[in-house]
């Protein structure tokens, strides 16, 4: 029986056809993994910058095993081995740290030279990696992945409205309200007037200097803040401690504009209660001990019936980044407000109920001292007192512009305007 095979003509055609579908298939799959190669330099390069700026973070809030990086230029990122990251490490380069904020890098990652400008990645023409010969060398100039455009930093917006905007920029904002607000005393428990603390203002003229970026969010809307705490706010004893967060979030209210404004609320406040309705834990009437141990730690105490919160931290972290002061325009005593309690136990001795101030641009306190007293307290002797008298500080109203608006400025520097445009 004759057994047939493949021709001559149909072998050379399978060949050819394979070659076409590998000369094609070949340069797309090379491209490919070349685009990849270099998205994991740059995201990597983002987990580097975001894990030196945490280190920062955590170092200002004093826990232990971070230490600070001190704010200088062309840091050589070899040296930065405490940092903890995730992901491939820089193998070389530098960055400029600037209020602990990662303003410009240049980062030698899987051979690609990242280069960030405080805002956006790019892969650069520039290579600063090292060749195998110890030579610096140059990107592959055939690669056609290599002039590709920025990649946006996943942490920010990329709308035409914030185009250029920065954290701790200056921003040109008035509030709408024109009359007076007068501070409700059966909120804060303050009922007697004093030089040191306001009875009433005026929203559009107790601050007149420009505000600040405070943080660009992901959905296109802007944060900002005053450059420094407004005016002084008293609170005191129980009235003030149950109400806090809540009557802080209602002053900073009064400073919206109802064209710009899209929400408000007060530093530090991330959905704390706002009054402490159950009022079993801090009723002076009680001689029982709240809680066995301080807010944060193993106990747990209840928040919901004043035992404190930890809701401050993520506005702490942003606001070393915006050029804040936080002395409260001239007024002695502590500076801003921080929209956040502390139940501070002491050894089964005595008990602080402390509301939360700066204690700097970028610390809070955590405790009673002679600066930041607590509003009560109760003895041993299970027996209440008042805890200091009167205690105050300055507004820190946070506004969230809308995601539609324009804002343009005049040049490099000067305050960024607002419009409906």
């Amino acid at each position: 029986m004759k057994k047939k095979g493949f021709t001559l003509i149909e072998l050379l055609a399978v060949i050819v056809i394979l070659a076409l579908i590998a000369l094609i298939a070949v340069p797309i799959v090379l491209n490919m993994i070349g685009k990849a190669r270099k998205q994991a330099a740059i995201d990597s390069a983002y987990g580097f910058i975001e894990a030196v700026e945490y280190n920062n973070g955590l170092a200002d809030l004093e826990q232990p095993g971070y230490t600070k990086i001190e704010d200088a230029e062309n840091i050589d990122v070899t040296t930065l081995t405490d940092v903890k990251m995730k992901g491939k490490r820089p193998t070389s380069g530098t960055l400029t740290l600037l209020k602990s904020r990662v303003t410009f890098a240049k980062l030698c990652i899987d051979n690609y030279t990242v280069d960030y400008d405080g805002k956006k990645a790019i892969i650069s023409n520039n290579n600063i990696c090292p060749s195998s010969n110890g030579s610096q060398q140059e990107n592959n100039p055939t690669d056609p992945t290599q002039n590709e455009p920025s990649i946006d930093q996943p942490s920010g917006p990329t709308t035409a409205s914030t185009e250029g905007l920065a954290v701790g920029d200056p921003i040109s904002y008035t509030p709408s309200k024109t009359d007076t607000v007068t501070i409700d005393t059966s909120k804060t428990g303050c009922q007697t007037s004093s030089n040191d603390y306001m009875s009433s203002y005026v929203p559009t003229s107790i601050y007149s200097d420009p505000w600040r970026v405070f943080s660009i969010n992901s959905d296109g809307t802007v944060d900002i803040i005053p450059m420094q705490p407004i005016g002084s706010v008293c609170f005191t004893d129980t009235t003030g401690y149950a109400n806090y967060v809540g009557y802080l979030n209602e002053l900073a209210d009064t400073f919206k504009n109802t064209n710009y404004s899209k929400s408000t609320r007060h530093f530090g406040y991330k959905n704390q209660t706002q009054y402490i309705t159950d009022k079993s834990k801090i009723d002076k009437s009680s001689n029982t001990m709240p809680w066995s141990c301080s807010t944060g730690e193993s106990c747990n105490p209840d928040e919901t019936k004043g035992g404190g919160d930890t809701g401050y931290i993520d506005d702490l972290n942003k606001l070393k980044n915006v050029g804040f002061t936080y002395t409260n325009m001239g007024i002695s005593g502590p500076g801003g407000l921080v929209a956040s309690r502390f139940y501070e136990y002491q050894s089964g001795s005595d008990v602080y109920f402390n509301f939360r101030h700066l204690t700097s641009s970028t610390t809070v306190n955590n405790g009673h001292n002679s600066n930041f007293p607590a509003l009560y307290f109760i003895r041993n002797t299970n027996t209440w007192t008042s805890g200091g008298g009167s205690t105050y500080g300055g507004l820190i109203p946070v506004i969230t512009l809308k995601s539609n608006l324009t804002l343009t400025r005049s040049g490099s520097g000067a305050p960024w305007t607002i419009s409906n445009d």
